[in-house]
């Protein structure tokens, strides 16, 4: 990857550079679409009357100056790159395998793991805010999880019908290694667990405003969001759009919540109570 940026470098603003004994780049200016990574050997090629010395500056300088305009004409607007780059972190993460980390990435990633940590959320949550106001609190999860995991599993999906990796069908399943042969199903973008737990996740955080809570749940949510990637089904940009629907919905779901919550006696929702009649 790195031999491809510097070849558009070269390409883009025809320059060359090479180190001299103080550390600096000499950094030349020329008409030729391609030049020799080599610096030294191409000057020596009998090449360096046609290049001029434009300037003499540090190799910091020359990537603060170009980088905006690289970003902007080459990596935001090449889909190829882009991909590349996602493989790249992808096979990375699926490549750290091990018997030890395979146990606990399958464990993590299980859905019925979690249960008794959703227990306790719920036992907090009555502990905090009392019985009546806890059930409102719960129909807001439980609004969250439908519409982040449905936006995801129903209307993406299908709309994208992007191959997980380790789909049979995906060419990059050839390097991916899987783990008690689980490959998911055949679509994953975007990642239906990175939306729900982000969704979770979210919602906690702006409703306790604890800084415990808050480390919690963002790192509840970052291992289950690894593991998918771990587990080869899910590509970074998956957990990315997923984790964002779920982040969405959350501050949504949030904001009626606190706007009932703080507008009307909340036991009135719930349970109305019935008023005695007039005399």
């Amino acid at each position: 990857m790195a031999n491809q940026w510097l070849k558009y470098l070269n390409q883009s603003l025809a320059v060359m550079f090479c180190d001299d004994d103080a550390g600096r780049y000499f950094v030349f200016f020329s008409n030729f679409v391609e030049l020799e990574a080599d610096c030294p050997a191409f000057i020596a090629g009998g090449c360096q009357s046609t290049l001029d010395v434009s300037d003499i500056i540090t190799f910091q300088d020359l990537l603060l100056i170009h980088s905006s305009r690289i970003i902007m004409e080459y990596s935001l607007l090449d889909p190829a790159m882009w991909k590349e780059f996602e493989q790249s972190i992808l096979f990375a993460i699926n490549g750290a395998h091990s018997p030890v980390f395979n146990h606990i990435m399958w464990f993590v990633s299980g859905k019925a793991t979690w249960i008794p940590f959703y227990v306790m959320l719920t036992a907090f949550i009555g502990y905090r805010f009392g019985w009546r106001k806890m059930v409102l609190v719960l129909l807001s999860i439980g609004a969250i999880i439908a519409l982040a995991d449905q936006t995801c599993a129903t209307l993406i999906r299908p709309a994208f019908e992007r191959l997980r990796p380790s789909h049979p069908d995906n060419p990059d399943s050839a390097f991916i290694q899987l783990v008690n042969g689980y490959r998911g199903g055949r679509y994953g973008f975007p990642s239906c667990h990175a939306a729900n737990t982000v969704a979770l996740a979210v919602f906690m955080i702006l409703l306790t405003r604890l800084k415990w809570m808050t480390v919690l749940m963002i790192t509840w949510s970052a291992a289950v969001c690894y593991s998918r990637m771990y587990l080869g089904v899910h590509y970074p940009s998956d957990i990315l759009v997923g984790g964002a629907v779920g982040a969405i919905y959350a501050v949504l779901v949030y904001r009626c919540y606190f706007i009932i919550t703080n507008r009307r006696d909340l036991s009135s929702i719930i349970w109305p109570r019935l008023r005695p009649a007039a005399d």
